[in-house]
């Protein structure tokens, strides 16, 4: 299945490029410019949940310890 599309998206790839170079070409740097940007996106998401789930994390922490050393 992956193959059968691979070929076909090839095909039509180079039909496309056939008729208009100039527009196949700059449609592919911005699939290709988006397909990068999904994967910075996706890690800045990442490391801001760990940054905020390590504050929650620290914060109960401290709240722990303060509560033992009170009561």
């Amino acid at each position: 299945m992956f193959i059968s599309a691979f070929c076909l998206m090839g095909f039509l790839g180079l039909v496309a490029f056939n008729a208009w170079p100039q527009g196949v070409i700059a449609v592919s740097f911005l699939v290709g410019v988006v397909m990068s940007l999904q994967f910075l996106v996706f890690g800045a998401h990442w490391c801001a949940t760990r940054v905020v789930e390590g504050g929650i994390a620290s914060s109960r922490g401290v709240v722990r310890v303060v509560r033992r050393m009170t009561g």
